[in-house]
């Protein structure tokens, strides 16, 4: 403003306030309602100030109500005009303290730039009874019992997703067991342990044999792979199909008996055909035949100490205790499906053999 010139803005400090509007009382031709705006644009009268509502100056009583003349507010963003009072948005007033939107009625309020009006507290208690009026007329809204039906209804909505959640559950796990089952008949169907459904000699057999590597156990007896071996001989061959490395260990099979070798070999051809019907059909592939293992368990069977047993190997004794063990538990099911009394006697025999030493410690 220019102090000291009439009709000048005097003083125009920059606020920005939801206040109730400010004027001059009393005092004619001035604002008695002016809405507090903010607005980016410049001010008249203020530079840099970012919104004008504050004192105006008492305009001459005699001046016309639509004179452009002093004690016109004026709004920072109206943008001049001949003192003509303008809100954010570019809408004049008038004089008429209008809002910022050219919305009437005091009270109501807007955002800046006139859009996104808040409902008014008159408004907003109709929407409130309009609401408990709907509530009212529900048909259960009268019901004694409609907080114990809600109760009910809550538990009914609950059980109802578990439901659904283990039907889910149970439609997933069914078709992959029927899946599997369909394989699995495949591959002993394709072995002859099954005949259009039905189970066979062999698999009588298989079903009496209770091992990781049941069906490659299983074809070594049918097929007579263990026949005529010694005890020592036939428990080097079974660990075959019982060890598991863990690494690269040294083999002892430098040390095992001329009759082991082919037998071993063998093995390896009815684990081949059983892994072909296994990819065949989508089965999980048997584990192979690893002999790294066979010579220890051959040195034990001939009555070998411990430390003669593990020397030069990497292997602990307790995994070898384990190991024999395993060896000793699979000899006692081929022995009780021999098909003959020489692999029943020869699998006795070599559980004989095996436990001995710390292979029978108990230490309860």
């Amino acid at each position: 403003g220019v102090p000291g010139v009439p009709g000048s803005l005097d003083a125009v400090p920059a606020v920005f306030s939801p206040a109730p509007p400010v004027g001059v009382p009393g005092v004619p031709g001035s604002l008695d309602a002016v809405p507090a705006v903010s607005s980016p644009a410049p001010q008249v009268g203020v530079p840099a100030s970012p919104t004008v509502v504050t004192d105006f100056p008492a305009r001459d009583p005699g001046a016309s109500g639509r004179d452009a003349g002093g004690g016109r507010a004026a709004i920072a963003s109206g943008g001049g005009g001949a003192g003509r009072g303008r809100t954010a948005s570019g809408e004049g007033l008038g004089g008429r303290g209008k809002p910022a939107a050219g919305e009437r009625g005091a009270g109501r309020e807007q955002t800046a730039s006139g859009e996104g009006a808040v409902p008014t507290e008159a408004e907003t208690n109709r929407r409130i009874a309009d609401l408990r009026a709907e509530l009212r007329s529900h048909p259960v809204h009268g019901c004694p019992d409609r907080e114990a039906h809600a109760r009910w209804a809550r538990r009914y909505a609950k059980a109802e997703a578990q439901r659904e959640a283990l039907d889910r559950s149970m439609r997933r796990r069914t078709g992959s067991l029927i899946r599997q089952f369909d394989q699995i008949s495949a591959v002993l169907e394709g072995l002859g342990y099954l005949d259009g459904g039905e189970v066979t000699a062999a698999g009588r057999t298989l079903a009496r044999i209770y091992a990781e590597k049941d069906l490659v156990i299983a074809e070594c007896v049918r097929t007579g792979v263990w026949a005529k071996l010694e005890a020592p001989a036939l428990a080097a061959a079974v660990t075959a199909l019982v060890y598991e490395p863990r690494s690269e260990a040294e083999s002892a099979a430098e040390e095992l008996d001329g009759a082991v070798r082919p037998v071993i070999a063998a093995e390896i051809d009815a684990w081949s055909r059983v892994a072909e019907q296994e990819e065949r059909h989508g089965v999980s592939l048997s584990p192979g035949v690893e002999s790294g293992a066979s010579g220890l368990v051959w040195r034990w069977a001939n009555g070998a100490t411990l430390a003669r047993t593990l020397a030069g190997d990497a292997m602990p004794p307790g995994d070898f205790v384990r190991l024999v063990n395993r060896v000793v538990d699979v000899l006692d099911h081929i022995r009780g499906v021999a098909p003959d009394a020489d692999l029943y006697d020869a699998a006795a025999s070599a559980t004989r053999k095996l436990r001995r030493g710390v292979v029978t410690f108990d230490p309860q």
